[in-house]
């Protein structure tokens, strides 16, 4: 064990006239806020949940991300962490005999982080045609809440990937 006022001169850890922190070791952290934005955006623009015979439902935008995400360099390790709130926009249409009806809605993702993907939703149904509505909210929670999770779980990956370069 060192003794006070004894420094060891390998140690990276000397107080520097720069104030540099050298090779991030101590602490360095980046923020990935807005590119995960922008990758969730790309990812939920105008997609395809799901589509059978009688229904098709869209993801179609990102209306809101809310939190932080940054990626942490500390003693040469990478790691990534966020915590968001998510909120996309669905769209439905369902034939009825000869006619589409259509609904649509918003879906949240509430207290998002990376250590767990198992996230509460919930969703909204904001326009629907007559008589649809339970039909549509029924449909958003099964179809459109999976494709919300999984562009989020996409981006979960492509951050382990960038923590591992």
């Amino acid at each position: 064990m060192a003794k006070f006022e004894e420094s060891d001169p390998r140690w990276i850890v000397a107080d520097r006239a720069d104030g540099k922190n050298v090779n991030a070791w101590h602490w360095e952290e980046k923020s990935m806020t807005s590119w995960m934005k922008q990758r969730l955006t790309d990812l939920m623009n105008k997609v395809l949940a799901h589509e059978d015979a009688e229904s098709k439902i869209f993801l179609t935008k990102l209306e809101s991300l809310d939190g932080d995400c940054t990626l942490q360099n500390r003693k040469g390790k990478k790691f990534f962490l966020y915590d968001v709130h998510i909120k996309s926009c669905w769209r439905l249409e369902l034939r009825d005999g000869d006619s589409v009806k259509k609904a649509s809605g918003t879906i949240k993702l509430i207290e998002c982080m990376q250590d767990d993907d198992d996230w509460d939703s919930e969703v909204s149904v904001s326009d629907a045609d007559s008589g649809i509505r339970p039909r549509a909210e029924l449909l958003a929670r099964v179809y459109a809440v999976r494709a919300t999770k999984d562009a989020l779980r996409k981006v979960t990956e492509e951050l382990k990937e960038m923590s591992m370069q």
